[in-house]
């Protein structure tokens, strides 16, 4: 008779603890800019640690950097182990950057395109939107130059703030079919604190 119970089988294993690793990342991109709040993750293999550079502050669970030149800055991270020793765990470069120029508008029309003339009566302002930019920013127009030719004489006026006065109306409810306005010099102030001049908007009336 065969014994029945339990079959034993010999087998052999192991396996390897891989030491802990740090992580830091900017949470929106590998570059931080100026002028902004950028988030910033940090992961150390030390339930007690710190992370400093120029700029950096905690905020909440996690921290923010604000940069504030161009170039390159290292975000060094600094642990603390059950003894009150401090442990160097590493650093990571980021580039620093500006941030870009936003895009003027006017009528939902920019660069150089055509406009009907009622899209034209009916704006109000000269826009900057930002275009691809990962952070919710909002910047105002400071000042522009409004200008067009009229029976071969240039009429030109010098805006301050956003909006389309009563001279510039004046002149786009005169326009003439295929007659070209231009929006130059645009001004926006800058989260950063530059004051950016921006690509001009030509419209054409249709």
């Amino acid at each position: 008779k065969t014994k029945k119970g339990p079959k034993i089988f010999p087998f052999e294993s192991s396996f390897e603890v891989g030491k802990p690793s740090l992580a830091i990342s900017a949470d929106k991109m590998n570059v931080f800019y100026i002028g902004v709040d950028n988030p910033v993750s940090v992961a150390a293999p030390m339930p007690k640690f710190t992370a400093s550079a120029p700029g950096l502050s905690a905020k909440g669970a996690g921290w923010v950097m604000r940069p504030k030149k161009p170039g390159k800055v290292n975000i060094v991270v600094t642990g603390t182990d059950d003894d009150g020793n401090k442990v160097a765990l590493g650093k990571a470069e980021f580039r620093v950057k500006r941030i870009p120029d936003p895009k003027a508008f006017c009528g939902g029309k920019s660069g150089s395109q055509s406009i009907k003339k009622i899209a034209f009566k009916n704006a109000s302002t000269v826009q900057a939107k930002m275009e691809n930019f990962d952070f919710d920013i909002r910047v105002n127009v400071s000042s522009f130059v409004f200008s067009t030719t009229k029976a071969g004489v240039v009429q030109e006026f010098k805006v301050s703030g956003n909006k389309l006065n009563s001279q510039c109306k004046g002149l786009i409810g005169k326009a003439k079919r295929n007659q070209k306005f231009y929006i130059e010099k645009v001004k926006v102030r800058m989260p950063d604190g530059t004051t950016r001049q921006l690509a001009p908007i030509i419209l054409k009336v249709i």
